[in-house]
């Protein structure tokens, strides 16, 4: 068996010692994996003026006057504006009961889904539909997901929003939304 010997060593240590060794050793990983735990995760603060998304040292604030549109994609919270664009687009574990508790108690439009999922199409390099800066930005983006560069990725999100272009993942893939389509 490998390892054997830190494991005769930790077997030797007297019981009252070894218990709360085991304790003291459990107690620390658990405050380690909460530390983890509280930086990966995404806080949501709701007001009637504004939303606050903090994930770790990274806070956005999204003005409340701006969002007409509140739900959940998957298990990403989204908010858009009256034109169709994403203001936000953030992972979260919280449960949606919650965030649309939290919404509606300030007075935002709760969506049970998002309202444009249906203009949503799978992104293919060269498709006509695209401008080529489209393409530059989404091809990018597709490396900085497989390197799995989260921050990379957001910000070439953010760049084709200021094309008119809405973005979102489902399983590797890329699918897209003109914010001029189909209003």
């Amino acid at each position: 068996m490998p390892f054997q010997g830190p494991f005769e060593l930790i077997a030797s240590i007297p019981d009252p010692q070894a218990t709360v060794g085991a304790l003291v050793v459990g107690a620390l990983a658990g405050v380690v994996l909460g530390f983890i735990g509280s930086r990966e995760g995404l806080t949501v603060r709701v007001r009637d003026d504004q939303v606050t998304l903090t994930r770790g040292d990274d806070t956005r604030t999204v003005s409340g006057h701006q969002v007409t549109v509140v739900c959940m994609d998957a298990k990403q919270l989204v908010l858009q504006d009256e034109n169709r664009r994403e203001l936000a687009r953030e992972q979260t574990d919280a449960k949606p009961e919650r965030l649309r508790a939290a919404f509606a108690a300030h007075g935002y439009s709760w969506h049970d889904g998002d309202p444009h999922a249906a203009a949503f199409r799978p992104w293919v390099e060269e498709s006509p539909d695209l401008s080529s800066s489209a393409h530059a930005l989404l091809s990018a983006r597709r490396r900085a997901l497989a390197k799995d560069n989260k921050t990379d990725a957001r910000h070439l999100r953010e760049e084709l929003a200021r094309l008119g272009i809405v973005v979102r993942d489902e399983k590797k893939v890329q699918y897209w939304r003109s914010v001029l389509d189909s209003r």
